[in-house]
């Protein structure tokens, strides 16, 4: 996990932000709004050497929508050359591994050393801190335990 953890911090430090967006365009990962099933906030996919995300329209364009970018840019940084829909929808393959790696990788982009510092300095809970960042509450314990 101090890799996830290594990979996130570095990218912020190498493009001087911890923007998801910012970073997408630095690393020509190309990002896309689609009409999306509700239930699918976004998704990761490597077409033809391309690497692309997809965020459901329907997210807020605040918080939600950078924490479920930052997400998927740990599909593209962490599993890069790997097609999830196809694996899930032609192999039968469980992904859960990836996603708790997608999840840590966001949480360490998000959670850089200003907002725990300020965090921890105003006592916020965890579950407070996720809502502001749109996390879950389990990502934010993890990042703060470690």
């Amino acid at each position: 996990m101090e890799a996830i953890k290594n990979t996130a911090v570095g990218l912020a430090a190498r493009f001087g932000t911890s923007d998801p967006f910012e970073i997408c365009e630095g690393l020509d990962v190309c990002v896309l709004r689609a009409a999306l099933p509700q239930t699918i906030r976004g998704f990761y996919t490597f077409i033809m050497g391309i690497q692309m995300i997809y965020l459901n329209a329907g997210l807020s364009d605040g918080q939600e929508r950078r924490a479920v970018c930052a997400h998927e840019l740990g599909h593209a940084v962490l599993h890069s050359g790997h097609n999830f829909m196809f694996l899930k929808e032609n192999t039968g393959f469980i992904a859960a591994r990836f996603e708790r790696e997608a999840d840590l990788f966001a949480g360490y982009l998000l959670l850089d050393e200003q907002t725990v510092y300020d965090c921890r300095c105003n006592g916020w809970t965890a579950g407070q801190i996720a809502h502001m960042t749109a996390l879950p509450e389990r990502v934010v314990d993890y990042c703060f335990k470690n």
